[in-house]
């Protein structure tokens, strides 16, 4: 579930940056906005009239899908974005390729991926750690077998070694 959130941060970050999709070409100016509006999207405020119409009416729709969110979900999304915030312009701009990345592979390869991520975060925060650690001290040629390795391995295969990692880690 972590993992959609974080998309659906991003995506709305992207779309609020880029002009990405033609929409309703009529969206409000920001004295129009209705004042619950106005304090969710504050921070476009000083900019909001000079955006295109359709960027407007985009983050206009994802503030909504966001009002009718849980309150937890709510968090989740508000802590996600000061995370984003505290970013630097090249952390970010890494991130967006690393997106724009993912957004080009198969649709199988997107959910491989997926299925990773959701594997590590199954992890405890120590055995996410070791794995970092680990991940860390190779060097670049070794991160490089790996990465072979593991792409040249199917599903199977991968399930099985995650399940020889996972009862390593359980033995120690």
């Amino acid at each position: 579930m972590r993992f959609p959130l974080v998309k659906w941060l991003f995506l709305t970050m992207v779309l609020a940056m880029n002009n990405l999709s033609a929409q309703a070409a009529d969206a409000p100016d920001w004295n129009t906005l209705s004042s619950e509006q106005q304090q969710l999207l504050g921070a476009f405020q000083q900019r909001w009239n000079n955006l295109p119409a359709e960027q407007r009416q985009q983050i206009l729709d994802r503030a909504k899908k966001f009002h009718d969110m849980s309150p937890e979900q709510q968090q989740q999304i508000r802590e996600r974005f000061q995370r984003w915030q505290s970013l630097t312009p090249e952390q970010r701009a890494q991130l967006r390729g690393r997106f724009e990345e993912f957004r080009q592979l198969p649709p199988e390869q997107q959910d491989d991926i997926r299925k990773r991520f959701q594997w590590f975060r199954s992890l405890t925060p120590e055995q996410q750690q070791k794995l970092r650690d680990k991940w860390q001290s190779m060097t670049p040629e070794q991160r490089a077998q790996l990465r072979d390795r593991f792409r040249n391995m199917d599903a199977q295969q991968r399930q099985q070694l995650r399940e020889r990692l996972m009862n390593l880690r359980n033995a120690r």
